[in-house]
């Protein structure tokens, strides 16, 4: 970039994409009608909107504005053919949880790079949780398409090697959809979407430390209430705009309606570090997340070291 520019204005980043895939499934698991709006508009998230249409729940997209008529942690149907997630890592990892505890076989495939990434790390606690899964075995490692025979689940305590929001939630909602009690101790804290959101729809998840803990009744209850409303904005997309407001002078750039969520906002941390200077203010709670602005204005910027416990709540952004 050349010349004098900079950029000052407001922007409302897309829906944040690890939340509009939970907010699917959590309407497709609850007892309720979903109405939800500002989801990510990417291909990911419509992958999951198809796998959850082939188990047999009604996903309804019209303008900007998505209708799920939830069927209860119980209610999904055995798909006639394989659940394509297409290129995401998320549909794959996420779906594989919840059908580990549903009493019959699916499959999950994708495309060729999705079939390239390794998935043992999932499989793993869903077999240790009783789940029969079959997958492309290649070097010891499990690639998709991977076969669930779900079903007739017992309670897990795992202990991940590295922190991994999406295998921590795969466990959680083969807990979920299993009845069964379900411990993941995380060696660093990862996203907490997946607990925020269960909390949030009437689901008791508790924290201890680097435990996180579903009871066994809890993943028993019989209705889960659905999310509704306004997807917060990503702030993993945000960030290419705050970075470019933080180097050019004279910027100032207000981000709007951003999900605000701790574990998301490393990126952010580390501007601050820099030199840039960030402001946020919440407006407003979704789902257990703190939504709301962040101001972006440039500084005098210097080199910084990232640490690794640092690294879950920016992985997106580095």
């Amino acid at each position: 970039m050349t010349g004098r520019c900079r950029i000052r204005g407001r922007l409302r980043p897309p829906g944040d994409k690890s939340l509009s895939h939970r907010a699917l499934i959590f309407a497709a698991l609850s007892d309720e009608s979903a109405v939800l709006t500002d989801l990510n508009p990417g291909a990911d998230v419509d992958s999951t909107a198809e796998c959850l249409r082939r188990l047999g729940v009604t996903v309804a997209r019209r303008s900007g504005e998505w209708r799920v008529s939830g069927v209860g942690t119980q209610g999904l149907r055995t798909p006639r053919r394989g659940l394509d997630c297409g290129n995401s890592g998320t549909s794959i990892r996420l779906l594989a949880g919840v059908l580990a505890g549903c009493g019959f076989r699916s499959r999950l495939t994708g495309d060729r790079s999705l079939s390239s990434r390794p998935m043992s790390r999932v499989t793993r606690p869903l077999r240790k949780m009783g789940a029969r899964i079959q997958g492309q075995a290649k070097g010891g490692e499990d690639y998709a398409p991977l076969r669930i025979d779900g079903g007739d689940l017992r309670a897990v305590r795992w202990t991940q090697e590295v922190a991994s929001a999406q295998v921590k939630s795969a466990v959680l909602l083969a807990a979920l959809t299993g009845g069964v009690r379900a411990e993941v101790v995380e060696p660093l804290r990862s996203r907490d979407h997946t607990e925020r959101m269960l909390r949030a729809l009437g689901v008791p998840v508790k924290r201890d430390g680097d435990v996180i803990r579903l009871g066994a009744r809890a993943a028993r209850r019989d209705r889960l209430r659905a999310p509704q409303g306004s997807v917060p904005g990503d702030p993993s997309a945000a960030a290419y705009f705050a970075a470019l407001a933080a180097a050019l002078p004279g910027s100032d750039l207000t981000l709007e309606e951003v999900c605000l969520n701790p574990t998301r906002l490393g990126f952010f941390r580390v501007l601050e570090r820099m030199g840039a200077r960030v402001e946020k203010t919440r407006t407003r709670r979704w789902c257990g997340e703190s939504v709301g602005t962040i101001r972006v204005r440039p500084g005098k910027l210097r080199g910084v070291r990232i640490g690794a416990r640092a690294v879950p709540s920016l992985v997106d952004e580095i």
